[in-house]
């Protein structure tokens, strides 16, 4: 499926990326969506990966990128509130056929995908492991953000 990402996605996206550039490393998982753990002293706190983090936002919440309450599986869900995600989330249904989809509510990495206007491959490059199942840092996920909204900006400027 070719996307292009348009200026509603880039700026979630940069919004994201300014806020993990600043979270200490302590607060973040690529391994989970959200991840509670209890310390002897109560203090141990709640870690998240990108888009866990990206569901705690009240703008994002809003627009309809919430996570699932069910504490066994945190999963990012995407219901399309705006016309503009509403149009954009049909048409990429009908490019690349099968979503994880239910009630018209998209799940996991396909939240994510509609939600922030990437494709399968982008989504993976940006909220997934890397290379050789290494984890990266929320800084290492802001800086591949950043390229691929460069990437698409100067595209859409050809």
């Amino acid at each position: 499926m070719e996307v292009t990402v348009r200026q509603f996605h880039r700026k979630r996206l940069l919004k994201l990326a300014e806020f993990l550039e600043t979270l200490p490393p302590k607060d973040f998982d690529i391994s989970w969506w959200r991840a509670e753990c209890e310390g002897s002293d109560g203090k141990c706190g709640t870690t998240y990966c990108a888009v866990g983090w990206a569901t705690t936002f009240p703008e994002n919440r809003r627009a309809g990128l919430t996570l699932s309450s069910a504490k066994s599986d945190y999963t990012p869900k995407f219901k399309p509130v705006s016309e503009q995600d509403k149009r954009y989330c049909k048409a990429a249904d009908r490019e690349d056929g099968a979503v994880w989809k239910r009630a018209g509510t998209y799940l996991g990495g396909t939240a994510a995908e509609r939600f922030f206007g990437l494709t399968e491959k982008q989504a993976e490059g940006l909220f997934y492991w890397l290379p050789g199942g290494k984890h990266p840092t929320a800084r290492q996920v802001a800086k591949q953000i950043r390229r691929v909204v460069e990437k698409a900006t100067a595209a859409e400027a050809k």
